[in-house]
């Protein structure tokens, strides 16, 4: 015969614990400290087994039997209910762990492994870590295609197009790297392609003039800021460098005698050699 509320409500603790059917094999268990909770009693294989599938009454009647039937549909498939609930627990709980924050690290550290530039580190890390900070407590698996757009919104609303759209780029990164490593199964970054505004590129006029040129450098050499920056606005004149390469530049990358500063693969597009003379005298050095 079939439970009902009052039933379950009016239910007592005794001496031993006992059992209050409700059919198809579910059950009110009553424990001898008055704790009640739902069971499902089935058999796998031959073997008998029991499912505890949640406390009364944060597990109303109705819900107890629709938790019942979804076992027994489990089982119609050749599924064991207990195993599969454990599965399930053993994913939320690794999902949980799998935040975009921790998921970052790692992929930041790949980055470093696979000895990438530090400009291309740094960059990542600045988007990543920085931008798309409000991303790093969610589990990966949950994060959807809104909630990266919320984020890059923020960049962009600040003004900073291309950085939204690199951030979108960097985030996607993130997902196919946990893509990969079997944590995530879908990057919603695809979803946002058209999202953001476009990037429109403002073109800067160049100093062509012998003029306009030696007002920048007497400006440059009359500078009276820190002396590493004078030294970097000086080497960017003189060698027409990339601003990253000037500012990881080391004394071994440096051949004083003849003027030439290599640049190591590594640190840009293949090796690239700067002739530090400039007509006219050895400024750089």
């Amino acid at each position: 015969m079939a439970l009902t509320d009052v039933q379950i409500r009016n239910a007592k603790k005794s001496e031993k614990p006992y059992k209050l059917p409700d059919g198809k094999g579910l059950y009110l268990y009553v424990s001898t400290a008055g704790g009640k909770s739902w069971r499902f009693d089935y058999a796998y294989f031959g073997k008998r087994k029991t499912l505890t599938l949640g406390a009364y009454p944060a597990l109303g009647l109705a819900e107890a039997r629709g938790r019942r039937d979804e076992a027994k549909k489990k089982l119609s498939e050749g599924l064991d209910p207990s195993l599969a609930k454990k599965r399930e627990q053993l994913a939320a709980k690794a999902a949980a762990g799998n935040t975009f924050g921790l998921i970052t690290d790692e992929f930041i550290a790949k980055l470093r492994r696979d000895k990438r530039a530090e400009p291309t580190i740094d960059k990542n890390t600045w988007m990543l870590k920085v931008l798309a900070k409000k991303l790093s407590p969610y589990p990966i698996t949950q994060i959807s295609a809104k909630d990266v757009l919320d984020v890059l919104n923020v960049i962009e609303k600040s003004g900073r197009v291309e950085s939204a759209l690199a951030t979108r780029a960097a985030i996607g990164r993130v997902f196919r790297f946990a893509i990969a490593t079997a944590r995530a199964e879908n990057d919603p970054t695809s979803a946002l392609r058209g999202a953001l505004q476009r990037h429109v590129p403002v073109s800067h006029p160049a100093l062509t003039g012998r003029k306009e040129l030696g007002g920048l450098m007497r400006a440059i050499y009359g500078y009276e800021g820190w002396p590493s920056l004078i030294a970097a606005l000086k080497i960017q004149a003189l060698c027409f460098a990339r601003p990253g390469e000037t500012r990881s530049m080391e004394w071994s990358e440096l051949d004083l005698e003849n003027a030439i500063w290599t640049i190591p693969a590594a640190k840009g597009v293949g090796a690239r050699i700067v002739n530090g003379v400039v007509v006219g005298g050895r400024q750089s050095q």
